[in-house]
């Protein structure tokens, strides 16, 4: 299997899985909300993620574990 991996970038999510790539308009964090400490609704800090595809659901990711 092909290595996959998504990168959020000036407002781009970027989806490269293996045999393309896949650009989509994305955004984290309640709109205007700019500060990534504000739990629950600032923007995701910057880092590496895990998505699970079972916490995608109509388009939202439900959550996120953090690579430390």
């Amino acid at each position: 299997m092909a290595f996959r991996y998504m990168v959020l970038k000036n407002g781009w999510l970027i989806f490269n899985y293996g045999t393309g790539i896949a650009n989509f308009r994305a955004s984290t964090g309640r709109p205007g909300v700019s500060d990534p400490s504000i739990e629950n609704m600032g923007p995701i800090p910057p880092g590496w993620y895990i998505i699970y595809p079972s916490e995608i659901e109509e388009g939202n990711v439900n959550f996120l574990e953090k690579k430390r």
